[in-house]
């Protein structure tokens, strides 16, 4: 990258969250609230949902976060998760293929929670997976792919991969003797 350092993210002073917040309340659209403090949309977004979760104290400035843990010292999971974190900071349309891939079922929630964020932000995110935990976020518009091509799910119940998931949950032996030996 021509030798220079990605841009840290803009600390604003306690001042200009209270004004973007104190603008939002007001009933201005959040982007226009943003842009008078000169922040981004995700960060109107990050402190309103602060707000309403905490109060005016939730705007107070927060000790820094160290830049960088080093990723050697977490589970694969919790590096994807932070790299997904630092990736998806922008308001935008991402694809994930099978992200489950890297996770553990803690993990999986996690992502679910990050989906759910992005989404409160104003991201659009469309997610190709296999595991119904990431298929459960509510409000996510379900597409199914199968032998019939693409259609529709209007409930994270009638999901082709929920009902196999649980058959094989009720009853894993069911599906095991055919697999394995002896």
């Amino acid at each position: 990258m021509n030798g220079r350092k990605a841009p840290r993210r803009m600390r604003y002073s306690i001042e200009s969250r209270l004004r973007v917040v104190r603008l939002i309340e007001e009933g201005v659209a959040p982007s226009v609230a943003a842009a008078a403090a000169g922040a981004s949309r995700a960060s109107a977004y990050r402190w309103w949902r602060r707000f309403q979760q905490a109060g005016w104290e939730a705007l107070a400035d927060r000790p820094p976060v160290p830049r960088r843990q080093q990723l050697s010292t977490r589970s694969h999971g919790e590096s994807f998760l932070a790299v997904l974190r630092h990736r998806f900071a922008d308001v935008g349309v991402y694809f994930m293929d099978e992200p489950e891939a890297a996770f553990s079922f803690r993990s999986c929630l996690a992502l679910v929670a990050l989906l759910d964020q992005m989404r409160s932000e104003g991201s659009q995110v469309i997610v190709a997976t296999h595991w119904p935990l990431i298929a459960s976020l509510p409000g996510a518009a379900l597409i199914e792919v199968g032998e019939w091509g693409l259609r529709r799910v209007e409930r994270y119940d009638d999901l082709d991969l929920v009902e196999s998931w649980r058959t094989f949950m009720a009853q894993p032996d069911a599906y095991l003797r055919h697999l394995l030996a002896g």
